[in-house]
């Protein structure tokens, strides 16, 4: 009787903090002119004619910068390249957490009964011209919910992919060789090349 009693407690305790708003996650973020001086510095940067020799490089961009542009940037430029329907209906928002080398990604999602902040801890990585992102120990709220849950969402179960590349149109490409979060910021090393 008393086993059951606990674990029904802990159950409630556990369902409790489904609506619970993770600690890291940030109540302000900086304002429009931080996004859009993040987006012009790393235009300027991929753009650049490079001399020989010259065609890597490095960027630093920190929480801050990176939720900045989240919070005022990524919607408008998904809409812009993908069409208005790209944006998932009650997604609010995304944010970032840098602690040290550790990264937690998450969303603030609106739903019937309130909202929910659904989120993860991540680890970047470079493979095959491929951005890697690998997700784990899933959360809603501060409820720790199944790793499997995971892949209802992303195709590969815990990892999502994307091309570590970008076509500049100018016959150049610019491509991301190394990636780790470290000191509260994500790092790249890129290089810059003939297509």
């Amino acid at each position: 009787m008393v086993l059951v009693a606990v674990v029904c407690v802990f159950v409630v305790i556990q369902l409790g903090g489904l609506d619970d708003t993770p600690l890291w996650w940030a109540s302000e973020t900086e304002g429009i002119d931080s996004a859009v001086r993040l987006e012009n510095a790393i235009t300027t940067q991929l753009t650049a004619v490079r001399k020989p020799g010259e065609e890597r490089w490095s960027v630093a961009i920190s929480e801050g910068e990176i939720n900045a542009w989240l919070a005022h940037r990524l919607r408008p430029t998904l809409e812009t390249h993908k069409g208005e329907a790209v944006w998932p209906e009650g997604l609010d928002s995304v944010r970032v957490d840098l602690s040290g080398e550790s990264l937690r990604v998450g969303a603030m999602i609106e739903h019937s009964t309130g909202r929910s902040y659904a989120w993860s801890v991540c680890t970047l990585a470079i493979e095959s011209e491929e951005l890697v992102v690998r997700f784990d120990k899933p959360r809603i709220g501060t409820t720790r919910v199944p790793t499997r849950l995971l892949g209802r969402v992303l195709a590969n179960g815990t990892t999502t992919t994307m091309r570590a590349w970008l076509d500049l149109e100018d016959g150049r490409i610019a491509s991301i060789l190394a990636v780790r979060v470290q000191n509260g910021r994500i790092e790249l090393v890129l290089e810059t090349k003939a297509r």
